[in-house]
């Protein structure tokens, strides 16, 4: 029991000092990094909060990676730090992965070169209110995963096959046509 009751307070003295009620959102902060032959590596927002002398940011918005050469590269979307929407894009400027979280559920995409979609799944999953400790102290939260749909598509954009939540799966020509389903 005593020992339950250090790591309580200090798992609550830990997250007191990662973030105080103290701290003031003071400014929004655009960022850019360039690469040495002046072109943009990235741009974006930060949430700037101070606390006397102590700063801490916050990535926030939309943050636009590009290549060496100037083109983009990825389009990342943070809401105060967490990552919610990431595209990422080929040399010629077509998206060719997609990733759209939210606080339940998680849509994954790849596309083609063409920009046809080529794969799709939507995860969805639940964590636990409370947390776990684990054999070496080590604290987590059980977080549970179901795949709710997986797709694949032709190139042509056609459908090629479709698996639900409930294990059923069914395979389509690039004309179609279903020719399987199990």
């Amino acid at each position: 029991m005593k020992f339950k009751v250090i790591v309580i307070s200090f798992i609550c003295l830990l997250f007191s000092c990662c973030f105080s009620p103290d701290y003031k959102k003071s400014e929004l902060e655009k960022y850019t990094l360039n690469y040495k032959n002046g072109n943009k590596y990235c741009e974006g927002t930060y949430l700037v909060y101070k606390k006397g002398e102590k700063t801490k940011k916050y990535k926030d918005g939309i943050w636009k990676f590009y290549t060496i050469e100037g083109n983009p590269e990825k389009i990342e979307e943070y809401d105060f730090d967490d990552l919610i929407n990431y595209k990422e894009f080929n040399e010629k400027g077509k998206i060719i992965v997609s990733k759209i979280i939210s606080d339940k559920t998680t849509t994954f995409s790849r596309f083609y070169e063409n920009g046809n979609i080529k794969y799709e799944s939507v995860t969805e999953y639940e964590t636990d209110e409370d947390y776990e400790v684990d054999e070496d102290g080590t604290h987590y939260y059980n977080t549970e995963y179901s795949y709710k749909t997986i797709k694949t598509y032709h190139k042509n954009g056609q459908l090629k096959s479709l698996r639900n939540d409930e294990g059923i799966t069914k395979i389509w020509d690039n004309l179609g046509n279903l020719i399987l389903e199990f």
